[in-house]
């Protein structure tokens, strides 16, 4: 299933102002996650509920639902729309700004 999401702007916020983000609690929770790092996709993959392809570099063109077998949910957002969706079979794949 591929889900198009188009970023509206928000009207409370100036552009170019930083977006004011979750508690101290999420924060830390998330520093702590930060600190494991994987040494390939598949490794990484393993652990992951979500992927998110956030640039055009070739090892992330280049993937396809066999490589997200892995994952714990198949939900991958993708920034750049550079995956082939047609062979993301069987991932929930989420595209980003249409």
């Amino acid at each position: 299933m591929t889900r198009i999401v188009s970023r509206p702007h928000s009207r409370n916020r100036t552009p170019g102002t930083p977006r004011k983000c979750g508690s101290p609690v999420t924060r830390t929770a998330s520093a702590e996650r930060a600190r494991s790092f994987a040494k390939d996709f598949k490794s990484a993959f393993a652990q992951a509920d979500v992927c998110i392809v956030h640039n055009d570099w070739s090892q992330w063109r280049d993937l396809t639902a066999k490589d997200f077998a892995p994952m714990r949910r198949k939900v991958v957002i993708d920034g750049p729309r550079i995956l082939d969706r047609e062979k993301m079979e069987g991932v929930d794949l989420i595209v980003l700004g249409g």
